[in-house]
């Protein structure tokens, strides 16, 4: 879509124009553009207001999200610093019978792993990995890993590579 390829090329606010554009012209709303627009505008951490306003406009609407609305929504959360909120929207997404996927957990890594501070919290979300059936891939890996480093965690950054490997 059109939505979609703002967000690729970098045009974070024409995907929001376009979206606005679709309702003005009587094009209901539905959850594929919703999540092009909330992936596209969460590419920019100040954009998150907008993200948010996508995201209540699309509730408002009754357009009920899919796991990839909130895949979207959590790593828009996670670029915007926004932690607490992305495991929230986890939970949620979970509350209504959601199954969340590598990328959902994912994106809550790489948010928290972006911070020192972070640590413990980092460690809660991978244990929480490991014990849901979801299965870890490269990304996932070398996420804790660079979270390792971040925090300095050097052997436990080995551990993982180690692990990865096997």
């Amino acid at each position: 879509t059109m939505i979609k390829a703002c967000g690729v090329s970098g045009h974070n606010i024409e995907a929001l124009l376009y979206l606005q554009e679709m309702q003005a012209g009587g094009i209901p709303l539905s959850v594929i553009p919703c999540s092009a627009a909330i992936e596209a505008l969460g590419k920019s951490p100040d954009l998150w207001p907008l993200v948010m306003e996508v995201w209540d406009l699309m509730k408002n609407k009754g357009v009920i999200p899919d796991v990839v609305a909130y895949n979207s929504l959590i790593k828009a959360a996670g670029e915007a610093g926004k932690y607490e909120e992305a495991i929230t929207f986890l939970s949620e997404m979970q509350s209504l019978g959601m199954y969340p996927t590598t990328t959902s957990y994912n994106s809550i890594l790489d948010a928290l792993g972006k911070s020192s501070t972070k640590w413990t919290e980092t460690m809660i979300m991978w244990d929480a990995l490991q014990r849901s059936r979801v299965n870890t891939d490269v990304i996932s890996y070398s996420t804790m890993i660079k979270a390792c480093g971040v925090s300095g965690h050097n052997i436990e950054a080995l551990l993982y590579l180690q692990e990865m490997q096997a």
